[in-house]
């Protein structure tokens, strides 16, 4: 009972983190920083569909790599990107309880990724 309270409230803070820098982005930014944010999040959540299970690769451990990088350089579409990357792994890794949180990136995903 008690690792199921911590899935339901590690994935309501994960949404609520999502819906946080979902919405500031999108306040903040103009629409060619959104999509670069959303071509990255896709290669990195691209990766992590071929890779296996979070706890066996290091995929986690590039992205926040990446992350750490992109923070020291001010690479505001970078640091958006890997965040968010790194809150859908692990949402990925709560299963039923994190397809919420994976919805959403999907959606902004789908929302700012430029088609070509």
């Amino acid at each position: 009972m008690f690792k199921s309270f911590t899935r339901n409230y590690t994935a309501d803070r994960l949404e609520r983190d999502t819906r946080s820098i979902i919405q500031s982005d999108e306040i903040g930014r103009k629409p060619h920083h959104l999509q670069k944010i959303a071509e990255l999040l896709a290669e990195y959540i691209a990766m992590s569909n071929q890779e296996t299970p979070i706890k066996d690769n290091s995929l986690l451990n590039t992205i926040q790599k990446k992350h750490r990088t992109a923070k020291k350089q001010n690479q505001q579409a970078e640091l958006s990107a890997t965040t968010l990357a790194i809150i859908y792994l692990k949402a990925k890794g709560l299963g039923e309880n994190g397809e919420r949180v994976c919805d959403n990136i999907d959606g902004f995903i789908r929302k700012w990724k430029p088609i070509f």
